[in-house]
């Protein structure tokens, strides 16, 4: 937990490359009170590999981000991914899932994805990148959920290209044409 007017980093690469990986759990909780932004894990860029299960929760008033990095965030393998970001009571700032300031996010590997955005904030993005970085979801699955008072989420904002693997839709439809668009208005959403 931090006090007014500090940042809190769950966990901080300050600059350098952070790789997750190892067949284990990792629950990163980062909360913060007022006056400082709170980074769950940060760093240069953000690697999940292997079968790592991470969870972060990250709870603040001001601005929140599950997992912020400078160039890049990856996952692979069957790791999973589970973010929960919580704007605090009468937070008028904004909540991040993933954050990247440049370079592109690449969500792979068998694991599911799922990042849940709650609470009270100003603006809600899932997923965003500030650049023309591209957003690519390939194997597994990925859900924003957004369960905050927000009226309009932005589930994938990105300046650049956003990839949806169509494959794994198809295969995952099971041949059914209702269930394919289900599930591709899903991946969009």
């Amino acid at each position: 937990a931090g006090s007014s007017g500090s940042t809190i980093h769950g966990i901080e690469g300050n600059g350098v490359d952070l790789t997750i990986k190892g067949s284990g759990s990792l629950t990163v909780n980062a909360t913060g009170t007022v006056n400082g932004d709170v980074y769950g894990i940060s760093g240069k860029s953000v690697a999940i590999a292997d079968s790592a299960n991470v969870t972060v929760n990250a709870t603040n008033k001001v601005v929140t981000y599950a997992i912020y990095a400078q160039n890049g965030v990856s996952t692979a393998d069957s790791s999973k991914l589970n973010l929960t970001v919580t704007g605090a009571e009468g937070n008028v700032q904004d909540l991040y899932g993933i954050y990247v300031k440049s370079g592109n996010i690449s969500l792979g590997g068998s694991g599911d994805k799922n990042i849940t955005m709650q609470g009270d904030g100003g603006s809600v993005y899932g997923i965003r990148t500030d650049t023309s970085g591209t957003t690519t979801v390939s194997g597994g699955s990925l859900t924003i959920k957004n369960e905050t008072g927000y009226k309009e989420p932005i589930a994938i904002n990105a300046q650049g290209v956003v990839t949806l693997n169509l494959v794994d839709v198809a295969l995952s439809s099971g041949k059914d044409m209702d269930k394919f668009w289900k599930i591709f208005d899903e991946q969009l959403d």
